[in-house]
Order: C-alpha cells, then sequence, then structure tokens
C-alpha cells in the first residue's frame, strides 16, 4: 500500500530529529508550534510500522495549518489538514 501521491507528497526538514520546515504543493512552510505525534497513531497495541507527526505549519504569507504528515520508506505525505 502506497500512501503517496502528487498532491501528497511533502519533504520534511528536520532539527535533533523533529521536524522544522516541509515543503508541500510547491510552498514552503516552516514549523511554527510544538510537533506531537498524532493521537489517531495509536489505534491498537502493536508498535506501529510508520512514523508519523502532527505540526502546525506556517507559510512565507503567514497561512496557516496543522498538518498530519506520515512517512513510507524514505517518502512523507501529507496525509490530512485542519485549519
Amino acid at each position: 500500500m502506497t500512501l503517496i501521491d502528487t498532491d501528497s507528497a511533502a519533504t520534511i526538514w528536520f532539527e535533533d530529529e523533529v521536524p522544522v520546515r516541509m515543503l508541500w504543493r510547491r510552498r514552503r512552510w516552516r514549523v511554527s508550534d510544538t510537533p506531537t505525534e498524532p493521537d489517531w497513531f495509536y489505534w491498537s497495541t502493536h508498535p506501529p510500522r510508520v512514523v508519523a507527526w502532527r505540526f502546525q505549519a506556517t507559510d512565507e504569507s503567514g497561512d496557516s495549518l496543522v498538518v498530519d504528515v506520515v512517512q513510507n520508506g524514505q517518502l512523507w505525505s501529507v496525509v490530512k489538514t485542519y485549519r
């Protein structure tokens, strides 16, 4: 199963293993609040097979949204956004 498609593919930059920047849909975003692991990620008793983050991102114009991103191999995908 592939979670990555052309609309959801993102590039994530990290500092100290925490997301700090994102390129998504040809827009540059900075992580503007503390990243967390999304609540929905732990829906079973088994350890997750993928890495996921939830964070607020703000673009260069000041537009902000909260995103859930999931890693699939070496690729990242934006799987949900919140306004």
